[in-house]
């Protein structure tokens, strides 16, 4: 993804890159399923320190490929997917997918929080590259609510799923999206280092509050039950 034209970057400074593969000849190239890989999160200086210095491939996205497994798996006994364009974000700001461009100063780090606009970058080219497809077959061309998209992701990618799934219904216009969040409810435990603490500290420095959806906004929409009440209308 070029990053100055569309303000993307890892966590490493490198450029942001995902993964594509159109539906086949004869399939519908707007049935999109989206993945979002998993990867934990860092929040001080001492995890991100450490997980840099040990597993650098968590802040850089250009060598991830899919997983060819479960729904997102070539096999039509194991996945009913297996005809649909397919999309495959990878994870590389530690953000789950939540940052909005901003670099969080963490003492002896400086670490891009970009996740978001990684994610939304991707789905607009992958909306671009379908809607100049469709547009040269004959026919109705590319409408935004002929789109019939499924988004999710585990762990990070879980989280991720959540705080972006209305940017799909809201500022794409794809009403026919679902979400599959998977392992990562984001539940308040009560404590000071829970959800519900991160939250309000960790939106504004991430640069996540512009991204999140207009009728949550606030560090309780780091909650999950509190993002799904919010969402649940739309």
């Amino acid at each position: 993804v070029d990053g100055d034209k569309w303000g993307t970057m890892c966590g490493d400074g490198s450029e942001y890159a995902f993964y594509i593969r159109l539906a086949p000849e004869g399939a519908p190239l707007d049935n999109v399923l989206i993945g979002l890989q998993g990867g934990g999160v860092c929040v001080f200086e001492e995890d991100c320190s450490a997980k840099l210095a040990g597993s650098p491939g968590l802040f850089n996205a250009q060598d991830d490929i899919p997983y060819a497994a479960g729904i997102a798996s070539a096999n039509p006994e194991v996945s009913p997917f297996t005809d649909w364009t397919q999309v495959y974000l990878p994870y590389c700001n530690q953000d789950v997918f939540a940052g909005g461009g901003a670099t969080e100063d963490l003492g002896s780090l400086q670490l891009p929080r970009y996740g978001s606009v990684n994610l939304r970058a991707a789905i607009q080219m992958t909306r671009d590259v379908l809607w100049k497809e469709l547009d040269a077959e004959a026919g109705a061309g590319f409408r935004p609510d002929q789109v019939t998209a499924l988004i999710g992701g585990w762990s990070a990618g879980s989280y991720g799923t959540m705080y972006n799934y209305h940017w799909l219904l809201d500022d794409l216009q794809w009403p026919n999206t679902a979400a599959f969040p998977d392992a990562g409810m984001a539940l308040d435990n009560q404590e000071a280092l829970g959800v519900r603490a991160l939250g309000e500290v960790k939106i504004p420095a991430w640069g996540t509050l512009p991204n999140l959806p207009p009728y949550c906004f606030n560090g309780d929409c780091a909650v999950g039950p509190i993002l799904f009440e919010a969402l649940s209308p739309r």
